[in-house]
């Protein structure tokens, strides 16, 4: 899970190991895709709005098409867009 924001990795990693999904959180798009790169994943949760590399950017870069999609992706919204 990458957010740029603490509290919400708390929260959602909290939730998540409540239901035994074991969670490892990040806290930016460039962390992502070395996290991406690393692993085998059955799903990720990406902020859309951090700084430096956005979450619609390091979702692009992190599914190359030499590597095959694992399931559907979808997009969602925790928090409204920064002003």
């Amino acid at each position: 899970m990458a957010d740029d924001n603490p509290t919400n990795r708390l929260v959602i990693r909290t939730l998540l190991e409540q239901f035994g999904i074991e969670t490892i959180t990040v806290d930016s798009g460039t962390a992502a895709i070395e996290a991406w790169e690393g692993g085998t994943w059955s799903a990720i949760l990406m902020d859309i709005h951090m700084p430096g590399m956005d979450g619609l950017d390091a979702t692009r870069k992190s599914a190359p098409a030499n590597r095959p999609a694992a399931g559907p992706t979808s997009r969602s919204s925790l928090s409204p867009p920064a002003s």
